[in-house]
């Protein structure tokens, strides 16, 4: 059986049952052959960049992947370039029409991301990533969690939808300035096949891998979540000093933590999502990230948000992260941002181009 696949790097998000439905179906078949053909997918956390990656890492003798593409950052007037993401220009690739379309989004700003995308086969994404892939796979180091029983220790509660994922993400600073950082990412148990599906993310593994929490029936249960968390920082010693919280339905949250006894002494402190409020918090945690400043211990739950955050800005360029335009969850890094800033708050050291992490 021979299965071709043409422009998978369209597909959002890492899964498709339409792909899922091909891959599997070769099974029945003693010598499958799967050829897949793509520009670049926008971010890390696209299917066809994870298999990409895996293949790569893995070194799996029975996958053979030719990877063309133009170098990071590189002039996109670069003709060279050009070529190396375009082995068949001039070919049956036109290099006028290269010429053409590079050379317009080169004068027009609006048009680079794309271009880069689909033209120069780079991973850019064609809105405004909050955050580059490098700079937060820079920040991957593994968390130590003594941190968290030594040090004041912030938490960021993102609740979401009652039937989506709520987030809490514990942060601490250790005495080198560096802040860790410890997530749960909970999802009601019933549905989760039909809700990875939707959202185009794995959860169904995660939660096998014990990397996120399935509680409850069809809908989040508040009180599970609090006593989940309860639980989980008493078994490991932690006692929280703050909560940082979204409005967002904290009353039957907060209800419902008083009830369990979850952190009974911490400050509750409520953080606007507007620009006002939250784009101190935004600058502080780029800042940290680009001096190397975080660990946050490659989890893939804050893998996938931070991939897939678009940031937008007011006319006096204050920023935020749009949960309505990014393509996937991302509850765990708006929370990670609410704690962050509570443990490091003027603790940043430099003023950077925030450019820089632009994808």
């Amino acid at each position: 059986m021979v299965a071709i696949l043409d422009e998978i790097g369209q597909v959002k998000g890492s899964t498709s049952p339409f792909i899922e439905a091909i891959t599997t179906s070769q099974g029945a078949h003693e010598a499958p052959l799967l050829i897949a053909i793509s520009t670049s997918a926008p971010s890390d956390a696209d299917l066809w960049s994870m298999w990409i990656d895996d293949a790569k890492k893995s070194e799996d003798p029975h996958t053979v992947v030719h990877e063309y593409k133009a170098d990071e950052e590189c002039d996109i007037m670069d003709e060279e370039q050009w070529l190396k993401a375009n082995p068949a220009m001039g070919i049956f690739r036109s290099k006028k029409d290269l010429e053409q379309q590079l050379g317009q989004a080169s004068r027009l700003p609006a048009l680079e991301a794309s271009a880069r995308n689909l033209l120069l086969n780079q991973r850019v994404a064609q809105e405004s990533l909050f955050l580059a892939p490098a700079v937060w796979k820079a920040n991957s180091g593994d968390i130590d969690i003594d941190v968290f029983r030594n040090n004041p220790v912030s938490i960021g509660l993102d609740l979401s939808a009652r039937n989506d994922l709520t987030a809490a993400v514990a942060a601490a600073m250790d005495p080198e300035g560096i802040v860790h950082l410890l997530p749960w990412v909970f999802c009601p148990a019933n549905g989760i096949d039909e809700r990875s599906r939707r959202d185009r993310a794995p959860y169904n593994v995660w939660v096998k891998e014990h990397k996120m929490i399935a509680l409850g029936g069809s809908s989040m249960d508040y009180e599970h979540v609090a006593e989940y968390l309860r639980d989980a920082l008493g078994d490991l010693d932690i006692t929280p000093t703050s909560i940082e919280f979204d409005r967002w339905r904290i009353d039957v949250f907060k209800k419902a933590a008083d009830d369990v006894a979850f952190a009974p002494w911490a400050e509750w402190n409520n953080v606007g999502q507007g620009f006002k409020d939250f784009a101190p918090r935004v600058e502080n945690f780029e800042s940290l990230l680009l001096e190397g400043r975080i660990r946050h211990g490659n989890h893939p739950l804050l893998n996938m948000a931070a991939a897939n955050a678009i940031a937008v800005s007011d006319p006096s360029g204050s920023r935020k992260i749009d949960k309505s335009k990014a393509t996937q969850r991302i509850d765990p890094l708006i929370a990670a941002v609410m704690a962050v800033f509570a443990v490091s708050e003027g603790e940043t050291t430099q003023t950077f181009d925030i450019n820089a992490l632009i994808g």
